[in-house]
């Protein structure tokens, strides 16, 4: 049961991140809100690569994840979001319930929570800078709304 939550949780992170990300301007992967931010090109890296490397490290412990992200085009991004996806569901499908349920898991940053918690805050964590990304639409006036992050 609680497997089954968390990729449900992870499936519904990957289908709206893909929404936004059809509506990416490629001609604008350089725009970055300010000086401080992430550039659009860096937040699309981040997002493909971090629900993946996210599940990897709390799984495995190997936090290292240095994959090379397609952002050359809208397709590329969206095949690198379903092939990490897939991978990352390749790796909860041998977890148990009672596993995800019990096993202590410790982040390198010193986040503390059983491994089924940590898998869901991966879906949390998409869905964080997937609003990120959202707002970096809006403000290239790419017309998105809230059916864009819940359709």
């Amino acid at each position: 049961m609680l497997k089954e939550e968390i990729v449900k949780s992870l499936n519904r992170s990957v289908r709206s991140v893909s929404n936004c990300l059809k509506l990416v301007p490629m001609d604008k992967l350089d725009y970055k809100p300010h000086e401080k931010s992430f550039t659009l090109k860096e937040l699309i890296e981040h997002i493909l690569g971090g629900e993946y490397g996210f599940a990897i490290g709390v799984i495995t412990g190997d936090w290292e994840r240095k994959a090379k992200i397609d952002t050359s085009s809208v397709e590329g991004m969206l095949k690198a979001l379903e092939d990490n996806h897939q991978k990352t569901l390749k790796a909860i499908e041998p977890l148990s319930d009672d596993e995800l349920a019990s096993k202590d898991i410790t982040t390198p940053w010193g986040a503390k929570a059983k491994l089924g918690t940590m898998l869901f805050e991966a879906s949390e964590h998409t869905a964080h800078h997937r609003t990120q990304l959202f707002w970096y639409l809006k403000l290239l006036d790419i017309p998105v709304d809230t059916g864009t992050i819940y359709g």
